[in-house]
């Protein structure tokens, strides 16, 4: 029998995000000191679940994607930003897990990141994301056990998990954009073993581990009459205790007037990702759907994601959205269903 623990925390937004603050200096300001908290909560916070389909098999993979891009099937194309603009990402999500013998529940609230774009003149720009990409916060305990006369129940309990900043500076030439940087992970990992003997004294063993590395990241985007695509390569990264693989994304988005279509792709060591979306624009208001297909061949691993989202344009300077997706996904041994959403809030300076 497996129990879990899981954390929930929270945040603040203020609303000083989205008031049309004219002087630039001003605005900055604004946002850095509003963004503390929230950026605090992301690197100390741990929340989420042990499950077998994530990248270690220790904890769940969080992918730093917004609402917008979620409730278009992950589909997500990188412009210019014309303003210093800013983004938070909260989420909340829902999981029921099953075998043959036990059904668990979890249920998960997080931020997945905290993004910044400050724009510079000749169309050069800057970009800056915090997240977290991997919980490892876990509890699993034994039903009671004998070895000859002794009976005991042992507990592993896992605490950390893996933290991404990002730095990417663009450039616009034309109709291309180039974006180079680096992705920074660091987090920490600590797991004890515990074995509870009833006649005799208990054992604890522990492991710690800390990590850190820095990866290149290279985004190539492109638009011309309508058709916009993004490339994004991610390079793989060593980090003692696992492996972060090498990801390459595409996604195409072709714009007949109100209406939007796309499609996208991503692939890694023995992992795959397939997704359609589309979406609707009518005055203030966008309409958005998807269909996504995750296979992880190493792990035997399939999952289909439908997701819908709708966003608001509140003002020329703020915009709020929000998705909503299931997902089901199993291999011989495990079932589970994932029911998530997410919330992302964008606001800019005013021009």
């Amino acid at each position: 029998m497996q129990n879990y623990k899981y954390s929930v925390g929270g945040t603040f937004l203020s609303r000083y995000h989205f008031i049309g603050v004219r002087k630039p200096l001003l605005q900055c300001l604004l946002l850095i000191a509003y963004c503390l908290l929230p950026t605090a909560y992301c690197l100390l916070s741990t929340a989420s679940a042990y499950s077998l389909f994530s990248g270690d098999g220790l904890g769940e993979l969080i992918e730093q994607e917004d609402a917008v891009s979620r409730g278009m099937g992950y589909i997500k194309i990188f412009d210019v930003p014309k303003a210093l603009e800013f983004s938070i990402s909260p989420y909340f999500e829902f999981v029921e897990s099953k075998d043959e013998s036990n059904r668990t529940y979890h249920n998960l609230f997080n931020i997945s990141s905290v993004n910044f774009a400050l724009p510079f003149p000749k169309r050069y720009f800057l970009r800056l994301t915090l997240g977290k990409i991997l919980d490892m916060d876990f509890d699993i305990k034994s039903k009671a056990q004998t070895i000859g006369d002794f009976q005991y129940t042992r507990q592993v309990t896992g605490r950390g998990g893996l933290k991404q900043g990002t730095i990417r500076i663009g450039k616009g030439f034309g109709n291309l954009i180039l974006e180079l940087g680096a992705s920074v992970y660091f987090g920490e990992f600590c797991e004890q073993w515990e074995l509870d003997f009833v006649d005799i004294e208990d054992t604890f063993d522990t492991l710690r581990a800390d990590f850190f590395g820095i990866a290149p990241i290279c985004i190539l985007s492109y638009t011309k009459k309508g058709l916009s695509m993004s490339f994004s390569y991610f390079h793989k990264i060593n980090l003692d205790y696992f492996k972060l693989a090498t990801i390459f994304e595409g996604n195409f988005i072709y714009n007949l007037g109100n209406l939007s279509l796309g499609a996208g792709f991503r692939n890694y060591d023995n992992a795959k990702r397939n997704s359609l979306g589309v979406e609707y624009r009518r005055k203030r208001i966008a309409l958005r759907a998807g269909l996504a297909k995750n296979s992880l061949d190493y792990r035997g691993v399939e999952e289909w994601i439908i997701s819908s989202g709708i966003g608001f344009n509140l003002k020329a300077s703020s915009k709020i959205d929000f998705s909503i997706e299931y997902g089901d996904r199993k291999n011989d041994v495990l079932k589970e269903k994932v029911l998530r959403f997410y919330i992302t809030i964008r606001g800019r300076e005013v021009m």
